[in-house]
């Protein structure tokens, strides 16, 4: 690491000695330049670097926590004068234990159409669109986010209104459902059609219990975003739950929305399932709900329910 810090040094300097136009940089000089130390757990340092080069160099397409590399698509730039084609800039980021430290590597590369041009002299490092602009841009995003994960915000639930609150955002829980309750920490809360017990209901039409689960978390990537429609479906039948290899799914105006068949503890009990997903997009907090009910139109469907709460959502000052 020292060593990168002073390759990074001395290229800094001898470029604020040159002009601003385009120069050659090795690889050795990018991973020097495009290097930066947190001090935070690597999990959480690996999904800050992927949310945030994702939201500003575009959508990362490979990703490996076990590894700690991820790369992003190509995303197209103003190229320089003289270059000849469509200019684009893509990143191979490395994220990796630095002593007590986590440390993130992101080298970008640079593509003229389908050539890659990296080892040509394009490079613009100074700059508002210069790569050094990019670094640092990346860099400050990870570290927002990091700093801002360290506290997770509550939920605020009033149950005689079944009223949601945090950061701003307002759900309310279907008035005809019964049991909103909040857990211990105040970052989840559930509410059940039918209060009868914990998970599942022996005496409700199928033995299901329609139920919704919401909760405040810290951002994942989506690849890795722990499934809340599952927890939806283990308050509503129960935990033996045998779910289909894929479920059938659509995306709708009020969430994510997946149908299917499950087994429910006894292997001959199959019951049809409606899940419902619905995220408030908030860039660092994911602030989600789900539900598990029945098949539409049966005594267990609660698809006007669920659109009711969402399109119900308020959204206010955090």
């Amino acid at each position: 690491m020292l060593r990168l810090l002073v390759v990074a040094s001395v290229v800094l300097s001898a470029l604020a000695c040159t002009t601003r136009g385009p120069t050659a940089l090795s690889q050795r000089e990018l991973q020097a330049l495009g290097t930066h130390v947190f001090d935070a757990p690597f999990d959480e340092v690996f999904d800050a670097t992927f949310l945030t080069l994702e939201r500003h160099e575009g959508k990362v397409s490979q990703a490996s926590r076990i590894e700690g590399v991820m790369e992003s698509d190509k995303a197209e730039f103003t190229a320089p004068a003289g270059w000849d084609g469509t200019a684009y800039r893509s990143y191979a980021a490395s994220v990796y234990q630095q002593g007590a430290q986590v440390a993130v590597t992101a080298v970008p590369r640079l593509w003229a159409g389908e050539r890659d041009v990296s080892d040509e002299p394009w490079w613009v490092v100074p700059g508002s669109d210069g790569e050094q602009a990019h670094w640092e841009r990346l860099f400050d995003g990870v570290q927002e986010l990091l700093s801002a994960w360290r506290e997770v915000p509550e939920l605020q639930v009033e149950k005689s209104r079944g009223e949601l609150q945090v950061l701003g955002i307002t759900l309310h829980s279907p008035a005809d459902w019964r049991g909103l309750e909040p857990a211990v920490d105040r970052r989840s809360a559930f509410a059940q059609r039918s209060v009868r017990g914990s998970a599942g209901c022996a005496d409700c039409p199928g033995g299901m219990n329609p139920s919704m689960v919401f909760e405040v978390s810290r951002r994942y990537p989506a690849f890795d975003a722990p499934r809340l429609e599952h927890q939806a479906l283990e308050r509503a039948l129960g935990s033996k739950l045998i779910e289909p290899d894929a479920w059938d799914t659509t995306e709708t105006p009020t969430g994510r929305r997946g149908t299917g068949q499950v087994v429910a503890g006894d292997p001959s009990k199959v019951v049809e399932v409606v899940w419902h997903v619905w995220d408030a997009r908030d860039p660092t907090w994911m602030v989600r709900a789900a539900a598990a009910c029945g098949a539409p139109a049966s005594p267990t469907d609660c698809e006007a329910q669920w659109d009711a709460m969402i399109n119900g959502v308020t959204t206010g000052p955090r």
